[in-house]
């Protein structure tokens, strides 16, 4: 059994425990983000919307840009290690310098974020042949290890919060840290801090334990003089900081949205021209999940803004009269997954062969489903509330359960079919397409919770009463939705399952004749 759950292509271990330092530091900067917005930066639930629907969206797009640096210029070593250092330098300013630089350094942030992710997890698809069992097994792997780094992150959190924690550290171990450290001013820097400091190991365990066989070039990379790759580098970043005035012009951020959207089909619709028939039909089979996709996203991110303001106003903290920070909570949907990963990656080591990728959609249709149970939790939580308007943390439990298990059904499968269809010589940027389908997700997740979630406030504060109700309201109409948005991809699920495995099936029938016709072994069992 042991060797049926860590057993993995050579160099998947390594490159997959990056992401685990790389997203502690992205939810640990999470966790306490609209916390940050609201107390310090006071702004309005609207504009915490906004901002961090914005942010979250351009994360998104930006990986387009990283993965096309990365496939045509520099590589995906070079690009994903400059991107973690894009990710410290971003949390340090945050950490060090005043709100006044908070916009410029969720631009490096963005940067950063854009080179790293479409190209770990394209990497991750070199592991494996094309008929490898361990596929989905290792992306659900791969999925565990970064909500492990999840788990972690609200520590950082914890420490923005209650910087006063530090200093009962430093007390127990006979350090008076007040010589030199003024609580006051520490607050929400601690958090910070610990973001960048991960940021910074994550690299130099990337650079130590990441061999350049690993990662394979094309051979037009090798070709291209360092001076052209360094001109298309600087150019990638100031592509990617033209995106920063969407975060005050709502107009632009719609226009760039959308036609970030129809670049994307166009490029779809070009690629499946260039392929088979069948691979084809699995390319927009795929295209179609990925629209699934966005619906389930655009729930599961309110976890980071609504669901944390919610949890903050409406939730019962106290555990033995303590009160637990908001941010802490952010850890209990990892938790969950960490917990369930690894049993729902032996449960597909042991499922039929052609249910590997093939059984997607199905995948998919419980994974909505799944979110649909998890928002009426929050629902029946707000039914029952107290008088006072808070809820038993039970049922904030409950909805991470079913969230835990939902993002296990939908997003490493996804990850994992998506690259596997995708044609060789576009994976990183087939990669960041999915990635940005997150996009939409948040700018349709924005649009939920400026119109649905949002409570007026006053200083950054709401009763709780009041917010309860705009809660449970809310809850019961998204429940409702997405119970009858899983009906719909249950009914198409049968038909999608079908172009799947037909194309699978002809992908190994043309690779078992590629193999029997190879000249090579052909000359090695008739020499001349």
């Amino acid at each position: 059994m042991a060797t049926l759950i860590i057993k993995q292509p050579k160099g998947f271990w390594p490159v997959t425990a990056v992401s685990f330092w790389e997203r502690f530091s992205f939810y640990g900067f999470r966790s306490f983000l609209a916390l940050y917005m609201s107390a310090e930066l006071l702004y309005s639930d609207a504009a915490i919307f906004e901002t961090y629907a914005a942010l979250m969206a351009i994360m998104y797009i930006a990986p387009l840009i990283g993965g096309y640096l990365a496939d045509r210029f520099t590589g995906r070593r070079f690009t994903i290690a400059a991107g973690l250092a894009f990710l410290a330098i971003g949390q340090f300013i945050l950490c060090f310098l005043d709100a006044s630089y908070f916009e410029w350094a969720l631009i490096l942030l963005i940067i950063g974020t854009g080179y790293f992710k479409p190209n770990i997890a394209a990497s991750l698809n070199n592991f494996y042949d094309e008929n490898d069992e361990r596929r989905e097994s290792g992306f659900t792997y791969y999925f565990t290890m970064i909500n492990a780094g999840a788990l972690l992150a609200p520590i950082c959190g914890l420490l923005a919060q209650k910087p006063e924690i530090l200093f009962k550290i430093s007390d127990f171990f006979g350090f008076d840290l007040s010589n030199y450290l003024n609580p006051n001013t520490l607050m929400w820097r601690g958090g910070f801090f610990l973001s960048g400091i991960v940021a910074i190991l994550g690299l130099g365990l990337f650079l130590v334990n990441s061999k350049a066989t690993y990662f394979h070039n094309a051979p037009i990379i090798n070709r291209t003089p360092w001076l052209v790759k360094a001109l298309a580098f600087i150019a990638s970043i100031a592509l990617c900081a033209i995106l920063f005035p969407t975060f005050k012009a709502p107009a632009l951020m719609n226009f760039f949205i959308f036609s970030s959207g129809l670049a994307c089909l166009g490029f779809w619709f070009y690629m499946s021209k260039k392929c088979s028939k069948t691979h084809s039909k699995a390319l927009w089979t795929g295209l179609l999940l990925i629209i699934y996709n966005i619906s389930f996203i655009a729930i599961i991110e309110q976890i980071g803004s609504t669901i944390s303001l919610f949890v903050h106003r409406n939730v019962d903290r106290m555990v033995l009269g303590y009160e637990i920070p908001a941010s802490v909570f952010q850890a209990i949907d990892p938790m969950f997954i960490v917990i369930f990963g690894p049993l729902l990656a032996i449960l597909w080591n042991f499922s039929p062969k052609t249910s590997h990728s093939a059984s997607a959609p199905l995948k998919f249709t419980i994974s909505i489903l799944l979110t649909s149970f998890s928002i009426f939790a929050l629902y029946l939580g707000c039914h029952w509330a107290t008088p006072d308007g808070l809820i038993n943390a039970i049922w904030l439990y409950l909805f991470c359960i079913f969230c835990a298990l939902a993002e296990l059904c939908i997003l490493p499968v996804g990850l994992s079919l998506i690259t596997k269809i995708s044609p060789p010589q576009h994976t990183s940027l087939v990669t960041a397409i999915w990635f940005m389908s997150r996009a939409f997700a948040y700018y349709l997740g924005g649009v939920i919770a400026q119109n649905m979630l949002s409570v007026p406030t006053k200083g950054g504060t709401a009763l709780a009463l009041d917010s309860l109700l705009v809660y449970k309201k809310a809850f019961l109409n998204l429940g409702i939705t997405f119970f009858v948005i899983g009906c719909i991809i249950g009914i198409t699920a049968p038909a999608l399952t079908r172009i799947l495995v037909l194309y699978f099936k002809t992908e190994a029938d043309n690779h078992a004749t590629a193999n029997v016709l190879d000249p090579k072994q052909i000359s090695e069992v008739n020499p001349p």
